[in-house]
């Protein structure tokens, strides 16, 4: 049993739809929904900037631009074929939509803009990391339809030079692709954005700083602070004076995601 003291926020994990879905509850519950858009997709091939004006290929999410059908020629390298790949779909949402409606993009290559319902979400460039679009005020629910599109590079020259492309020199093809999740993560505010556990070996303690954030973005974070002991259990608390980030090195050097 945990105890917590009124008005913190519990966090408790169950299975929904197959899926591992996280319920926060500070005084009313609200239940977290993770929409998998996992499965077969539109892809076509063409600029960076024009959208095509269709789609006549199939391909497979998560996955590699190669097992498309009809096939694609000339991949994993510069061709005067194309600069991008775009992959279209659409879902729909059953109910309103709640106060946070985020897409997360888990991995994929090269570089990666976001377009849903004929709106430019803005782009995420890193190959290796997930990105993040805050989908509130242009995602659909109550059934209607939604066109997502998102836009990939079709070669590691379309990132800029900064950005890590896992080159490899052994590589003679590197092939792009969205090559990991896309999932709709629905919640309510606040939610938690990020949680990172500090160890104390010599104390035999465990430190969970779990971050929130309200859904208007504005910059009002809350940490709250739960310390494990073998023998003692779980003793959640809040720690209300750590409203900024945590200044142990720790908290520098590591801010997993945890959407």
């Amino acid at each position: 049993m945990i105890k917590v003291k009124p008005g913190a926020l519990v966090v408790r994990y169950r299975r929904l739809s197959g899926a591992t879905t996280a319920m926060a509850a500070p005084e009313t519950e609200k239940t977290r929904r993770v929409l998998d858009l996992k499965g077969t997709w539109q892809g076509e091939q063409g600029e960076m900037q024009a959208m095509p004006s269709a789609f006549t290929h199939t391909v497979v999410v998560p996955g590699l631009i190669d097992v498309a059908r009809p096939s694609f020629t000339e991949v994993g390298k510069p061709s005067s074929q194309r600069r991008a790949f775009w992959y279209r779909r659409t879902f729909k949402l059953e109910g309103a939509v709640p106060e946070v409606a985020l897409l997360k993009i888990h991995k994929a290559r090269y570089g990666t803009r976001v377009i849903l319902n004929g709106q430019d979400l803005g782009e995420h460039q890193p190959c290796f990391t997930p990105g993040f679009f805050d989908l509130k005020g242009h995602v659909k629910g109550e059934g209607a339809e939604n066109e997502l599109i998102i836009r990939i590079g079709a070669n590691p020259e379309c990132l800029p030079s900064d950005q890590p492309r896992g080159w490899d020199f052994e590589k003679d093809l590197f092939i792009p692709g969205l090559f990991d999740s896309v999932e709709l993560i629905l919640t309510g505010a606040p939610f938690i954005k990020n949680v990172q556990v500090v160890p104390d070996i010599v104390a035999g303690t465990a430190r969970a700083v779990v971050e929130l954030e309200q859904a208007s973005r504005r910059p009002r974070p809350r940490s709250a602070l739960w310390f494990a002991r073998p023998d003692e259990g779980m003793r959640p608390q809040w720690s209300p004076r750590r409203l900024r980030p945590l200044r142990c090195p720790l908290a520098k050097r590591a801010r997993p995601s945890s959407c």
